[in-house]
């Protein structure tokens, strides 16, 4: 997932980093609340409209070229600066019935970052199919898809799209495949603000699988402790000290650090265990608001059958 890591959403030290109804309105609705969370921030008013012409929102379907009515493209997000800077970027093809829409959070410019991710926590966004009256959605993986922006200013976002959606209260077929997506689209008006705020990612191979956290929530410890909670469709990490910790420091896990990795759906869970040390958490940065960390170890079952090796890694979270 090397895309994940791009340099435009690297954490800023002396700043604040801060489905489902298968009506296609509800899904817009729930994208909208879902770009209120994750910080102290409130949904204000829509804010992103106006003109601005020559504009384009392009994908394949199934297979299926689509194209966006030019008046049916909006782009809406909240009116006043948030530290997600959520945007819904939306379009309907009126001769097909077709619609698409994706809610993006963190970009603070041109970067690729995956979509199947909490837009109120993690950088990239989630990507929504409409086939009236039925709705399709990224599932929280971690991994559905990527969006790239090339822009991504006060009047002008553009980019390139692919994922796959997930059918939302038994829609049929199971899945949308969307791929070859592309859109340009400029608001003289001005589009939502830039994000105010850094967005938290973590990554990891779980027993030997890449896995890239949907959803993570950080909890502060007024810089000298914290708790991390990451998780996606396949696992989720907790990872917390049992001490007081600091940056430039490493951490045995399980003498000094605690870790707990759950199968997601299932009773499945890992733990550091009571003995020797099985792995470390190497700390690098560590303030009242963000923490950055590496972690890597062997876990043993705490209800499960054999061991877990979890390998590769690494938290840039924000502290609430």
């Amino acid at each position: 997932m090397t895309a994940w890591a791009n340099t435009s959403n690297r954490p800023e030290e002396s700043r604040e980093p801060n489905r489902a109804n298968r009506r296609p309105a509800l899904v817009l609705a729930s994208l909208l609340i879902a770009g209120g969370c994750g910080g102290s921030d409130g949904p204000s008013n829509p804010g992103g409209g106006g003109g601005g012409g020559g504009n384009s929102f392009t994908a394949v379907i199934d297979g299926v070229n689509w194209a966006s009515d030019e008046a049916l493209i909006s782009v809406t997000g909240i009116s006043t600066p948030t530290r997600e800077g959520m945007l819904i970027i939306t379009g309907f093809e009126a001769s097909s019935g077709r619609g698409l829409s994706m809610g993006i959070s963190f970009f603070i410019g041109p970067a690729t970052q995956p979509l199947g991710v909490n837009t109120g926590t993690t950088p990239g966004g989630t990507g929504t199919v409409m086939v009236t009256p039925e709705s399709w959605t990224t599932p929280m993986s971690g991994q559905a898809g990527f969006i790239t922006l090339s822009a991504r200013t006060a009047t002008r976002v553009a980019g390139t799209f692919n994922y796959t959606a997930e059918a939302l209260g038994g829609a049929v077929p199971a899945a949308r495949v969307v791929t070859g997506g592309a859109f340009d689209i400029t608001r003289d008006s001005g589009l939502p603000p830039l994000p105010t705020g850094v967005g938290s990612t973590a990554i990891a191979t779980i027993g030997g699988v890449p896995w890239n956290a949907a959803t993570i929530v950080g909890l502060s410890g007024g810089g000298t402790s914290f708790t991390l909670a990451a998780d996606n469709t396949s696992y989720s990490i907790t990872l917390s000290p049992k001490q007081l910790v600091s940056a430039g420091n490493t951490y045995g896990i399980p003498s000094q650090m605690g870790i707990t990795v759950l199968r997601t759906g299932t009773a499945d869970s890992w733990w550091g265990g009571l003995g020797a040390d099985i792995g470390s958490v190497t700390i690098t940065t560590l303030t009242t608001n963000r923490v950055v960390a590496t972690f890597n170890g062997t876990l043993v079952p705490l209800n499960a059958v054999g061991n877990l090796a979890v390998g590769g890694g690494a938290i840039n979270a924000y502290l609430q």
